[in-house]
């Protein structure tokens, strides 16, 4: 007959068991975690257009704030712009706002690749605008970027990513 040995769970035998098993959950907690870069990259659909260089808006007294951005409310507000962009298009102020903003001038003659309203874990928007410098040489060109929000959202963020 033989007799097996087997061994007794010591304190230090169970511990170490213990400590393999929290650090195994440990583990699977961070790799399911979700990346806190994929929160900030939720984008939300808005209405969004850009102008580039009319003279009627050019000349236009637009009102836009020190930052070059105006939030436009009602239809009187957004006449200025109808009136000198016939192919605007039309937005229920009961539900929506727009906001314009002005790209600031630079050397280069700007191209708007792309306009994104993102929000973060914590509830914020922003609005992010891609510009491209394109090698032609200019001065002063006007450009505005149009962007159409729901009431709800807050007036949000706004940063202007020049590649």
């Amino acid at each position: 007959m033989h007799s097996r040995i087997f061994k007794k769970p010591t304190l230090l035998y169970s511990s170490m068991s213990c400590f393999k098993i929290i650090i195994l959950m440990f583990c699977l907690a961070c790799v399911n975690s979700p990346d806190p870069m994929e929160c900030f990259s939720q984008e939300i659909n808005s209405d969004s257009f850009w102008v580039y260089d009319g003279t009627c808006l050019k000349n236009a007294d637009l009102g836009l704030d020190e930052d070059g951005v105006r939030k436009i409310t009602n239809e009187d507000q957004y006449s200025i712009f109808t009136d000198c962009l016939p192919e605007n298009p039309e937005v229920d102020f009961t539900t929506s706002y727009v906001l314009v903003i002005k790209v600031p001038p630079g050397n280069y003659y700007p191209y708007i690749q792309e306009i994104r309203l993102l929000e973060s874990c914590d509830g914020l928007f922003s609005i992010e605008i891609e510009v491209i410098k394109t090698p032609f040489l200019t001065v002063d060109v006007f450009k505005l970027a149009f962007v159409t929000l729901q009431v709800e959202i807050p007036e949000p963020k706004i940063e202007i990513l020049w590649l």
